[in-house]
This record gives structure tokens, sequence and C-alpha cells, in this order.
């Protein structure tokens, strides 16, 4: 008889990072889409209805915050907003993983929210640069693999993809 320690991530380990990435490329996709698509308003109902209502109650208080009429200012909302986009789907996403995972994080919570300002700050003029000529409908997918590497990072930054070693014993019979 031998025992061999092998290491894999089990179904309770990665269903964390599932939903965490899951929820956060959803966001991401959502409001990214519908923000692009703004120019016509869907029922509420629907997919993109649902985060465009989001986007336009957002904007409707970012506006009353600043003092400024709903949408009289809608070209300095979409920077700002994008910013928001950014920084809040891969912490939403993150904080659902720690929830679901219930994995202790004690002093090392500067650590992802390090990740996401830093990427937050350096993603958006980088979008701006390498986007300007890229199609309408690349661009939803652009925020959402941003959002999902974000996310893993973040994870990541905990020990939250640490894979933890299973002892095996093995037999052998002759």
């Amino acid at each position: 008889m031998s025992d061999v320690a092998i290491s894999l991530m089990t179904t309770r380990q990665a269903l964390p990072i599932g939903v965490g990435a899951a929820v956060a490329a959803v966001l991401a996709h959502g409001f990214v889409y519908a923000g692009c698509n703004l120019d016509r308003i869907e029922p509420i109902d629907s997919y993109q209805g649902f985060f465009q209502s989001a986007i336009l109650i957002l904007e409707a208080g970012w506006s009353k915050m600043n003092g400024w009429e709903p949408q009289s200012h809608i070209q300095s909302f979409g920077p700002w907003f994008a910013k928001a986009v950014h920084f809040g789907c891969p912490t939403i996403g993150f904080i659902l993983f720690c929830l679901v995972s219930r994995q202790g994080i004690g002093r090392s919570i500067w650590k992802p929210f390090t990740i996401v300002s830093l990427f937050t700050a350096a993603t958006i003029p980088l979008y701006a640069w390498f986007m300007h000529d890229v199609p309408a409908p690349a661009i939803p997918r652009g925020g959402t693999g941003a959002a999902i590497a974000i996310v893993f990072l973040m994870i990541w930054s905990v020990g939250g993809l640490a894979q933890r070693p299973i002892t095996v014993r093995l037999e052998t019979r002759v």
C-alpha cells in the first residue's frame, strides 16, 4: 500500500470561482452592451432593457448628485460609467466568490482591491487607444473578458486558486 498526494480542484473549490466569474461577466457584458445600444430603448423585461434601465437610473442619480437635469450631461457620464463598470463588476464577482467560498481573507483585503483599482485606471486609456476602430459588437466581449480576467486575478491574490493536495491510498493486489 502506498499514499499518493495529487492536487485537484474539487467542485467545492471550483463552484465559488465559477459563480464570481459568471456574475462579473454577465454584469459587464450587460452594462457595456446596453451602453453601446442606448439609442433604441428596449422593454425592461428584456436583457438589454434591464441593463438600459439600470444605466438610466444611475445616470439620473449621477446627474442629481452633480446638480444637473438628467441626461443633460450624458457625454460626461460615459467616462465615469465606464470606470464604474470596470471597477464594480469584478468587485461584485469577487465579493460573491468570498461569500460562496467562505474563504477568510483577513489582512489580504488590500490585494484584490489594489488589483481592480490598478486595472481600472490602466485599461480605460488602453481601451480608447486600442478600440477606436473596433466594430461595436466586439466591445462588450472585450469588457466581459477583462472582467473575468480581473476576477481571476483578485481570487488568485487571496489564495482562492490554490489547489489543495488530496491524499489517495492505492492498494495493489497481486
